[in-house]
């Protein structure tokens, strides 16, 4: 991440070169501006170490609050909105946001090719959901579980993978995957109901 830096006068707009304690060109004092300029990066780091951690509603703030303190930090908080799109998984908002960087923002080409690769990935990630689904029904269940296998590793982010998987597992009684997949896929989505029910019955079963 590249934290912003003053690199104008805020008053009289010269051109700034390191860090002056007054501008050269009009005399202002700088002082106050690059203690803004500090606290918001001191922000805007730690909005960037959130979205790392996926604590994406505390990057949101950190952000706001970084460009809060000066507006200076613009580019760099449109940075950090499209990595917690990405994040989220929500690739084609990473990608529009991605798109009105300014080409200042050197992040700009590997953040779009970044996004086109996940992309690729989801879209492959879909497509072995729907061919387990469709084998499945037909209960072609050993085909099933092969296409559930992939979408798990490509798209673990979607809890009807999981669910699935753990019906494929459980239809061909095959209860030690069917338990790892649940207790992986409780981990990742504690708040999935069918997942946490399904946790309770079997835990009950093997009581």
């Amino acid at each position: 991440m590249l934290l912003a830096q003053l690199k104008e006068c805020p008053v009289c707009r010269g051109e700034l070169s390191g860090r002056p304690e007054k501008c050269p060109g009009c005399g202002v004092e700088l002082t106050p501006y690059y203690e803004q300029l500090d606290e918001a990066n001191k922000a805007l780091a730690e909005a960037f170490n959130a979205a790392t951690r996926g604590e994406f509603e505390h990057a949101r703030e950190m952000g706001s609050k970084a460009q809060a303190i000066i507006p200076l930090v613009e580019d760099q908080v449109s940075l950090l909105h499209v990595r917690i799109a990405i994040g989220e998984r929500r690739l084609a908002d990473a990608w529009e946001k991605a798109e009105s960087l300014p080409d200042t923002v050197r992040e700009k080409s590997e953040l779009l090719h970044e996004i086109a690769s996940l992309h690729e990935l989801e879209t492959s990630g879909k497509q072995h959901f729907n061919l387990a689904l469709t084998s499945a029904c037909h209960e072609y269940y050993a085909d099933a579980s092969y296409h559930i296998e992939r979408a798990v590793e490509l798209i673990p982010y979607i809890p009807a993978v999981w669910r699935l998987a753990v019906k494929i597992e459980l239809k061909r009684r095959r209860y030690d995957f069917a338990r790892k997949y649940l207790e992986q896929g409780v981990q990742m989505f504690p708040n999935e109901r069918y997942l946490a029910s399904l946790a309770e019955e079997l835990n009950r079963d093997n009581a």
